[in-house]
C-alpha cells in the first residue's frame, strides 16, 4: 500500500512551494487565443521550452519526464441515482404547482346559480351537469340536483312541447320531492305546472286522448308531491275540468265501442245482451239515448221475440197447507141502521204475513197464515169475478211460492198452483183464466177452475210487473225489466213497444182502457213521467205512442182509472188528475186543471203535520186515489175528498174525519156512500174501518194484529187465563173449554184515549192487572169484575218499570219522587224524594231510564246510568211509607239493567212457529202463550 500511494502521489515537498513563486502566465485572452498544440508538439514559431524547466502549476518540472495525469470517473450508479432524484423532483414540483391552481367547485356552482337565478335554464341545466360531473361529492350537490330539476321542467315548459315536458315533469317530480330543500323550492315548479296542465287542456279540448290522461296524472302527481302549494290560484280549475270531460268522454267512447261489439257477438244470448247494456249504462247513464247502442241492442233481441208454449201442470193437493184460524180480536157492535148491507159480505186485508177475512158487520171471520210475518209475502187477494160472494186468488212468494184461490166463506183453498219463482205482483184474472208474471222471466196462464197451468210464455226480457189486460182479456201487456212492453195475445200472437226505461223503473202493472195503455216510469230519483201508447187494432204494430207526461216525484202506488178519469200520486205529495178522451187520436189524455199539493190540502188543520211542510211523503207512505163515479178520494194519513168544477178542473175537497188517523195501507173499497178503509193504528197493527162518507160517520172499526201489552196471566179463579192488548182491550178465556172466537173483550179503556200503546203489564193478586206505556203518560188498573181500566193519577211520567210489593205497586216518576200506588184503591200511599241523579227530566226516551231492583220484602234499589243507586226500605203496614237507607255510587261501573227472568221454552213451544210475548203462564196442565200480534195459544203439556 505505501508503495502503491508512493508511486501515485507526487512528492508533497515540492508541490507546497508558494504561489508567488509562479512564473507570469500572461492573460486569459493570450491563453484562449493561443491555438492548441499536438500532444508531444511545439506550436508554430513558439519556442520549445529547456527539458530542465520547472511547470506552470508547480511540483515536477514539465518536460518528457513527467507523469501524465488520470481523469476524475464518476461511478454509473451514482449517475442513474441522480437522475432519478431529478426526475422525482420535477414530478413533485409540477403536482404542487397543479394543486396550488386548482378550484374546490364554488365558482362553477356559483355560475350555475347564477344562470338559474337569472331564468337561464337551459345553461342552468347544463352548468349543473358540469358542476355534478366534477364535484358528485361536493356539499352543496343535493341543493344543485333540486335547482337542476326544477330548471330541467322550467326549460321544457318555455319549450311548450307539452307532452314532452309532462313526460319529464312526471318523472322528476317524484325524484326532487325526496330531496332536501323541496318544500321550500317548490313555489318555483307552480307555474310551469300550470303552463304544462294548460297546454294539456287545449290539446285535450282538439280531440288528444293522451293529452287527457297526461294532464290528469300530472295534477294528482303535482297535489301528491307538493300539498302545500295552492293550485286553485293559478286558475287551474276550468283546465282540470276540460281534462276530466275529455278523459270522460274518451273513456266512455272506448268502453261503448268495446260494448257495442260484445253485444253484436252475444246476440245469441239475450240475458248476456242486456247484462253488457245494463253494465255500460252503469256507469254511463248518458248513453241511454246513444243511437248506436239502441241499434245494436234492438238488432241482437230481433231474433228473440215472445213465443207461448203449451202447458199440462195439474194444481198440487192443499191438505198440507195451513188450515184458517178463527180467533178473533174484539170488534164494536154495530148501530140499528148501519149501511153495511152496502159492502161485500166478506173482504181481504192482507197484513204481517197473513189475509185477514173481514166481514161486513165488522168481524173476524177467519185469518189464514200465508208465509213469512213480513210485508210482502203475497200479493193483494184478487176476486174472481164481479160476483159479491166470488172466491179470491192471491200468490205468494218466498219458500211458499204458489198461486192460490180460496173460499172468502172459511178461507179453506180450492186449489193451489206451484210456481217455479217468485210473482211479480197480483194475478190477474180475465175470463177463464189467471195470469201471473214471474220473476224467471215467464208469464204463466193458468185455469181458473181447476188451477192446471194451460201455456206459459217465454219472454227475451224478463217481466218487470203484473201484466195488465183488457176487458175482453184477448190482450195483456207485460213491461219488460229494460227498454221494451211487450204486448201478448190471447191467440199467441206478440208484439213489442220500445220505451227506453232501465231496470227498476217500471213498479206497476200498465192500466189497459179500450183505447188507450197507461204506465208510469221513474226518471231518475225525483221525477216520473205518464206514457200514454194508443191501441190501435187494425194496424200493425196494435200499440203506438201517444204522448208522455211529466211528473214531480217517484209513483209508490199504482194508479187508479175508472174509464173516464185517471188518477196518479206521487211521493212529492203531488196529486194529478187526467181526463180520457179515447176520440181525440192526437191526444186521449187531458190533465184536468194543476196538480194538487197534499202538502197544502188542508193547511189550517194540519199546523203539526211538518212532514208534508217540508214537501214530500215520509218514508214508506204512498197516497192511494179512489174513483168512483163523479167522486174522487185520496187516501194518506187521512181521507180527503177532490172536488171537480163545470168545466172539469180538480179541487182539493173536505177531509172526511171519520176516517181518523192514520196511515191507509191500500186502497180503500168504495161501495156506494160506504168505504172500508185499512190503516196503520197508532197502537201498533192495523184498523179496518167502515167509514159512512155522505154522513161522515164511523161504522164500525175493528182492530187487526195488535200487539199483546205483556204475557198471559192468571185470572181470578185457575180456570180463566187473561191476555192484554196493546190497545188497552183486555180478554178472558176459559182454559177448560175455549171459544172458538172471542168478539167481545173483557174490559177495555172506556172513554180514555189512550195517549200512547200498552206495552208493559204487571199481575197483581187477585186477577189485578196494572199496564203502562213504554214512555209512562199513564198507568192503567185493571180489577176483576169492571169492565173499564181505572186510570192512576201519578205526579209526573214513569221513568222506571214499576215493581211489584205486594198489592202493591212501587213507581218512580221523572222527577225524581219515589211512590207506592194502591193498585185496588188508584191512589198514591206515600212518597219520597230521590237524589238529584234520579232526576230524568221529562224529555227522557222511555219509562226505563232507571231500574227498580227487590232486594228483600221490605227493601228495594233504584239504580241509575252513572253507577249510582240508592236503597229505600218500603213499608205497607200498618201505614204505607218510604225511606231512603243509603246511597251508593261508583262511576268506574255503570249499573247494569237488572236481568229479566228467561222465559222457559218447552219443545211444544217450537210447533207454533209464531214469535210470543214471555214468559208463559202455567196453568197446571197447558201453558198460555201470547203471540206478538195478541193471539192467545194454549199449549198442553207433554
Amino acid at each position: 500500500m505505501a508503495s502503491l500511494l508512493a508511486d501515485e502521489l507526487p512528492p508533497l515537498g515540492d508541490s507546497l512551494d508558494p504561489l508567488g513563486s509562479l512564473p507570469d502566465l500572461g492573460s486569459l485572452e493570450s491563453l484562449l487565443n493561443e491555438p492548441a498544440a499536438a500532444p508531444g508538439a511545439a506550436a508554430p514559431g513558439a519556442a520549445r521550452a529547456p527539458s530542465g524547466a520547472a511547470s506552470p502549476l508547480g511540483g515536477s518540472p514539465l518536460g518528457p519526464s513527467a507523469a501524465p495525469r488520470r481523469p476524475i470517473v464518476i461511478p454509473k450508479p451514482l449517475l442513474v441515482g441522480g437522475a432519478v432524484g431529478a426526475g422525482l423532483l420535477l414530478i413533485v414540483v409540477v403536482i404542487v404547482v397543479i394543486l396550488m391552481n386548482r378550484s374546490d367547485g364554488s365558482s362553477e356552482l356559483a355560475r350555475a346559480d347564477q344562470a338559474y337565478d337569472s331564468g337561464n335554464y337551459a345553461e342552468a341545466v347544463k352548468l349543473y351537469d358540469d358542476f355534478l360531473g366534477s364535484f358528485a361529492s361536493h356539499p352543496q350537490a343535493e341543493r344543485a340536483r333540486l335547482r337542476r330539476g326544477i330548471a330541467a321542467i322550467q326549460q321544457s315548459a318555455g319549450e311548450k312541447q307539452w307532452a314532452a315536458a309532462s313526460r319529464q315533469a312526471a318523472t322528476l317530480l317524484p325524484e326532487l320531492a325526496a330531496l332536501p330543500g323541496f318544500a321550500e323550492a317548490a313555489s318555483r315548479l307552480t307555474v310551469p305546472l300550470a303552463s304544462i296542465v294548460s297546454g294539456l287542456a287545449e290539446a285535450a279540448a282538439q280531440g288528444d286522448a293522451q293529452a287527457a290522461r297526461d294532464g290528469l296524472l300530472l295534477l294528482d302527481l303535482a297535489a301528491e308531491t307538493m300539498p302545500q302549494i295552492d293550485f286553485a290560484a293559478q286558475r287551474l280549475d276550468r283546465a282540470e275540468d276540460t281534462l276530466g270531460k275529455q278523459h270522460y268522454e274518451a273513456q266512455r267512447e272506448a268502453r261503448r265501442t268495446a260494448a257495442i261489439e260484445a253485444i253484436r257477438a252475444a246476440a245469441d244470448r239475450p240475458a248476456d245482451v242486456l247484462r253488457l247494456r245494463r253494465a255500460l249504462l252503469a256507469h254511463y247513464p248518458e248513453l241511454r239515448g246513444d243511437e248506436g247502442l239502441r241499434t245494436a241492442v234492438e238488432a241482437a233481441l230481433a231474433g228473440h221475440a215472445p213465443r207461448r208454449q203449451s202447458l199440462e201442470k195439474p194444481a198440487s193437493a192443499v191438505d198440507d197447507l195451513p188450515q184458517p184460524q178463527t180467533i178473533t180480536p174484539y170488534t164494536r157492535e154495530l148501530p140499528a141502521d148501519s149501511p153495511v148491507t152496502q159492502l161485500p159480505p166478506v173482504m181481504a186485508v192482507p197484513f204481517a204475513g197473513r189475509i185477514y177475512a173481514v166481514a161486513s158487520d165488522g168481524r173476524l171471520r177467519w185469518r189464514r197464515s200465508v208465509g213469512a210475518s213480513a210485508a210482502g209475502c203475497c200479493t193483494d187477494p184478487v176476486p174472481v169475478d164481479s160476483a159479491p160472494d166470488t172466491d179470491w186468488v192471491f200468490a205468494q212468494r218466498f219458500q211458499e211460492r204458489s198461486i192460490v184461490r180460496v173460499d172468502p166463506a172459511t178461507g179453506k183453498a180450492r186449489w193451489r198452483a206451484p210456481l217455479d219463482s217468485d210473482p211479480l205482483g197480483p194475478p190477474v184474472v180475465a175470463g177463464s183464466t189467471v195470469r201471473v208474471s214471474l220473476r224467471g222471466g215467464t208469464v204463466r196462464v193458468f185455469d181458473i177452475e181447476s188451477g192446471e197451468a194451460r201455456a206459459e210464455w217465454l219472454l227475451p226480457i224478463p217481466p218487470a210487473t203484473a201484466p195488465g189486460t183488457d176487458a175482453e182479456g184477448k190482450w195483456f201487456y207485460v213491461p219488460a225489466e229494460q227498454l221494451t212492453l211487450f204486448a201478448l195475445g190471447d191467440d199467441g200472437r206478440a208484439e213489442s213497444v220500445s220505451v227506453g226505461h232501465e231496470w227498476g223503473e217500471v213498479r206497476h202493472p200498465p192500466v189497459v182502457t179500450p183505447r188507450v195503455v197507461l204506465l208510469t216510469v221513474s226518471r231518475g230519483l225525483t221525477r216520473s213521467a205518464l206514457l200514454v201508447f194508443r191501441r190501435q187494432a187494425d194496424r200493425q204494430p196494435s200499440l203506438a205512442r201517444a204522448g208522455e207526461f211529466a211528473l214531480e216525484g217517484l209513483v209508490p202506488c199504482p194508479m187508479h182509472c175508472d174509464g173516464r178519469r185517471a188518477v196518479v200520486c206521487t211521493d212529492a205529495g203531488k196529486v194529478y188528475v187526467f181526463r180520457l178522451e179515447e176520440s181525440d187520436d192526437a191526444a186521449p189524455l187531458k190533465p184536468c186543471g194543476d196538480p194538487l199539493d197534499w202538502s197544502r190540502w188542508d193547511a189550517s188543520n194540519r199546523a203539526a203535520d211538518q212532514n208534508d211542510r217540508k214537501g214530500g211523503l215520509p218514508i214508506g207512505m204512498a197516497l192511494h186515489p179512489v174513483l168512483a163515479g163523479d167522486r174522487l178520494w185520496i187516501a194518506g194519513d187521512r181521507l180527503r175528498q177532490v172536488a171537480f168544477d163545470s168545466a172539469g178542473r180538480a179541487k182539493a175537497g173536505p177531509t172526511v174525519k171519520a176516517a181518523g188517523h192514520g196511515w191507509f195501507l191500500q186502497p180503500p173499497l168504495s161501495r156506494g156512500n160506504v168505504l172500508l178503509c185499512v190503516q196503520r193504528s197508532p197502537h201498533g197493527g192495523c184498523a179496518v174501518s167502515a167509514v159512512d162518507v155522505a154522513a161522515d160517520k164511523a161504522i164500525w172499526r175493528t182492530s187487526l194484529a195488535v200487539p199483546a201489552a205483556g204475557p198471559a196471566a192468571p185470572g181470578k179463579t185457575p180456570s180463566v187465563v187473561r191476555w192484554l192488548l196493546a190497545t188497552g182491550e183486555l180478554f178472558e178465556s176459559s182454559i177448560a173449554s175455549p171459544p172458538e172466537t172471542i168478539d167481545t173483550p173483557a174490559a177495555t179503556a172506556g172513554a180514555l184515549r189512550l195517549r200512547e200503546p200498552l206495552r208493559c203489564a204487571h199481575v197483581l193478586p187477585d186477577g189485578v192487572l196494572a199496564a203502562h206505556g213504554r214512555e209512562g203518560k199513564e198507568l192503567l188498573v185493571y180489577r176483576p169484575g169492571e169492565s173499564t181500566a181505572q186510570a192512576v193519577t201519578v205526579p209526573g211520567r214513569l221513568a222506571a218499570r214499576p215493581l211489584v210489593l205486594g198489592a202493591w205497586l212501587l213507581a218512580v216518576n221523572r222527577n225524581g219522587q219515589a211512590m207506592l200506588i194502591d193498585p185496588l184503591r188508584g191512589t198514591v200511599g206515600a212518597t219520597a224524594p230521590l237524589p238529584d241523579w234520579a232526576v230524568v227530566g221529562s224529555d227522557a226516551g222511555d219509562a226505563h231510564s232507571l231500574w227498580l231492583e227487590a232486594i228483600d220484602a221490605q227493601r228495594c234499589r233504584v239504580r241509575g246510568r252513572g253507577g249510582r243507586s240508592t236503597e229505600l226500605i218500603v213499608r205497607t203496614d200498618p201505614q204505607p211509607s218510604i225511606e231512603k237507607a243509603n246511597e251508593a255510587a261508583d262511576p268506574a261501573r255503570p249499573a247494569p239493567a237488572p236481568e229479566k227472568p228467561a222465559a222457559q221454552r218447552p219443545a211444544e213451544w217450537d210447533e207454533l212457529g209464531v214469535p210470543f210475548v214471555g214468559p208463559p203462564c202455567d196453568l197446571g196442565d197447558v201453558w198460555a202463550i201470547v203471540g206478538s200480534q195478541g193471539t192467545l195459544y194454549l199449549v198442553k203439556k207433554q
